[in-house]
């Protein structure tokens, strides 16, 4: 599953296309400030400027008061004639940009036209400055919600995330067998929905423990249950096997009863370990290259007896020790299981430092069945593996058997040319299970 944003990168992203948002909003709104100011500011200032001067100063023959930039042109006097420029403007407001850019105003007064120029630098600073202005409180308003959106995201969700990292370690603890003497969702939780939901969490994980030591004290009693009649079977069929002489058909019979009790009194020790592992009760523990040379041999005839070559490369061996029973039933269910479904060819089993490779060359797996292999009773359908004889158990008891080791299987397959098991080992996690042993 591929990861996605945490909640605290989308609240900051939300933050952020707010700020983006308010600042487009404040942008056009600055433009549309602007625009306006010039298109209806400007004709009411120099309407206002242009009738006091007429009133106050050229009806009074006095001469217009003017600033530096403004400029006065009247109908009919010869020291301030109209331009042929200007002659023909309409009254009211007009842009001239030709040659160099003025604010001009035309209007009729008694008669006379009289046509008021203002050079638009003044304005055009003034516009730079509110521009500047406008730009500043752009990025001060950009900066702000990000500094906001990074304040909730630590504030606010800073219990969401320390809530996810303690159902993680949670669901670590319950793989490698460990929830029962861990201690989880430690520490202080705000009362609140986060509050409460760590509580639910801790209520559901404390019922799960419940119910795991329920399942392990089960399998372990029901065990111990089992290998007491079966030994009481074995010993019989030894001492009816020794009265039995010259009957070929009766031994195979008492042969096949004695393997059938063989393989439940085995089962039932994997049961067994696997429950010990999880206690941290002491268990007989090998190497990994103790334990290859302790089943290659059985390997190797169950190979020949279907015309099989089988390979076993040693190269960097774990150093690490572990339970002998359960690391037997991981490699002997894969490479019996390899043979089982392969009809030529070879099985390779790989072993280095870190991970080992049983693969082989049979009829291999369907996509649509890889995540069911492990799965207690499955077996894949007919139109692969149907005729292939078995009870879906052996995969099932292996990822059980790994998973109280500390170890992981995983498999890589194609059709018709042959499947790779992966057996991944964690050194941290098989010395954490050794350690309680």
């Amino acid at each position: 599953m591929t990861k996605g944003r945490s909640l605290k990168q989308s609240l900051g992203m939300l933050c952020g296309v707010i700020a983006a948002a308010c600042a487009v909003l404040y942008s056009i709104t600055l433009v549309y400030v602007l625009e306006t100011a010039e298109s209806k500011l400007m004709p009411s200032v120099m309407d206002d400027m242009l009738q006091t001067v007429v009133t106050a100063d050229i009806l009074q023959g006095k001469p217009p008061r003017l600033d530096q930039v403004s400029r006065l042109y009247i109908e009919g006097d010869p020291s301030r004639e109209i331009p042929d420029l200007f002659r023909h403007n309409p009254q009211g407001y007009t842009e001239f940009t030709d040659g160099e850019d003025l604010h001009t105003y035309t209007k009729i007064i008694n008669g006379k036209r009289y046509v008021l120029t203002r050079h638009q630098g003044n304005f055009e600073i003034w516009e730079r400055h509110l521009f500047r202005i406008g730009v500043v409180g752009f990025l001060l308003l950009i900066a702000i919600c990000s500094f906001v959106g990074w304040y909730l995201g630590r504030k606010l969700l800073s219990p969401l995330g320390q809530l996810t990292k303690e159902a993680v370690r949670a669901e670590g603890l319950i793989q490698n067998g460990k929830i029962y003497t861990e201690e989880i969702f430690k520490g202080h939780w705000p009362e609140n929905e986060i509050g409460e939901l760590e509580r639910s969490f801790k209520v559901l994980v404390s019922k799960l423990k419940v119910l795991a030591m329920k399942e392990r004290a089960f399998s372990t009693e029901v065990s111990h249950e089992v290998r007491t009649p079966l030994t009481v079977i074995d010993t019989s069929l030894e001492l009816l096997n020794e009265q039995v002489q010259g009957n070929d058909r009766q031994k195979t019979l008492i042969r096949r009863a004695q393997n059938a009790s063989s393989r439940i009194k085995g089962m039932a020790e994997v049961f067994l370990n696997i429950g010990r592992a999880r206690t941290g009760q002491n268990n007989a523990l090998c190497s990994m290259p103790e334990l290859i040379a302790g089943l290659k041999e059985s390997w190797k005839q169950k190979a020949e007896n279907k015309g099989l070559k089988l390979s076993i490369e040693m190269k960097n061996m774990p150093k690490q020790t572990f339970n002998e029973v359960l690391g037997a039933t991981i490699f002997d269910n894969l490479v019996f299981n390899a043979i089982h479904y392969t009809d030529k060819g070879s099985v390779t089993v790989i072993v280095d430092e870190d991970q080992a490779i049983i693969r082989d060359t049979g009829i291999g797996i369907k996509e649509e069945d890889r995540e069911k292999v492990f799965d207690r009773g499955f077996r894949a359908g007919q139109g692969g593996r149907g005729h292939y004889q078995g009870f879906g158990l052996g995969l099932a008891i292996s990822k059980r058997a790994a998973e109280a080791l500390g170890w992981s299987i995983s498999l890589k397959s194609e059709v018709g040319k042959g499947t790779d098991f992966v057996i991944r080992f964690k050194p941290e996690s098989v010395d954490e299970v050794n350690s309680n042993q």
